[in-house]
């Protein structure tokens, strides 16, 4: 059995953070697309608290989810890598597992 997954990490690094697991591919991507906004504005607002003017990352995640390049087609992964106000590059992704999810994390039925 396996399951479509979304999650994050720094790039190179197994997750430290949640990650999602699901039977269907649209509830992936929706919480894929949901993921990557809420991580963006996270950042954004840590930034902001320590006194960056111009916070960027949300920005540059609106930009690619809205360019006709970065479609989101039913049943294909995904994946951006994105740096954040750190200068961290961030990898976020949509992918298929043949695994079962790791207990304890996230499942979607």
């Amino acid at each position: 059995m396996g399951a479509w997954t979304v999650g994050h990490n720094l790039a190179g690094y197994l997750p430290e953070s949640d990650v999602w697991a699901f039977a269907e591919w649209q509830d992936a991507a929706d919480m894929y697309v949901g993921e990557v906004q809420r991580y963006a504005d996270e950042d954004d607002e840590m930034a902001e608290g320590d006194g960056d003017e111009h916070p960027a990352m949300r920005a540059t995640v609106d930009a690619i989810l809205s360019d006709p390049s970065f479609p989101l087609e039913d049943g294909k992964p995904y994946g951006m890598v994105i740096e954040d106000n750190r200068g961290r590059m961030i990898s976020l992704w949509l992918a298929w597992s043949d695994e079962d999810p790791p207990e304890g994390e996230g499942w979607l039925a």
